[in-house]
């Protein structure tokens, strides 16, 4: 048994820790908002190269298993991703018929009907509102 081998398992057992943790997130989410299919996409396709590397170069050992077991995992992902899209598209985002979406430059905040007044904006412009503190004194709650 090679150090390298013993490292590059290592290394794949380390970031290979996080797939299932991203699916398992992405599945109760239950949207797709967030997840990047391209980045996916590309993981896949440098797991790809790396067994296609290890056939080319004829290193057929454990290795290999782990990079299949963290391409199976990253392809559980898509799978995953393509769920939630589906329910992203079935149940888009709804504003109850109690509460009213305020838009101060590009923040949306969403109020029910007894904190459904008016903003003002301490300046002119609509990207005023930057930070929390801001938005207490739009809100009419600052000091």
């Amino acid at each position: 048994m090679e150090m390298g081998h013993i490292f590059e398992a290592l290394m794949l057992v380390c970031f290979g820790f996080s797939w299932p943790l991203n699916v398992i997130k992405g599945y109760k989410a239950r949207t797709a908002k967030g997840t990047s299919l391209g980045f996916i996409i590309l993981i896949i396709t440098g797991y790809i190269a790396g067994i296609t590397a290890k056939f080319v170069n004829g290193q057929i050992n454990y290795v290999l298993g782990v990079y299949f077991l963290n391409l199976l995992i990253v392809m559980i992902n898509v799978l995953v991703y393509i769920r939630n899209v589906h329910l992203d598209r079935k149940c888009p985002v709804e504003v109850k018929k109690d509460e009213s979406v305020k838009t101060v430059g590009e923040a949306n905040f969403t109020l029910s009907q007894e904190e459904n007044i008016d903003f003002i904006v301490p300046s002119a412009k609509p990207d005023a509102v930057k930070t929390s503190m801001d938005f207490a004194y739009a809100m009419g709650l600052g000091k």
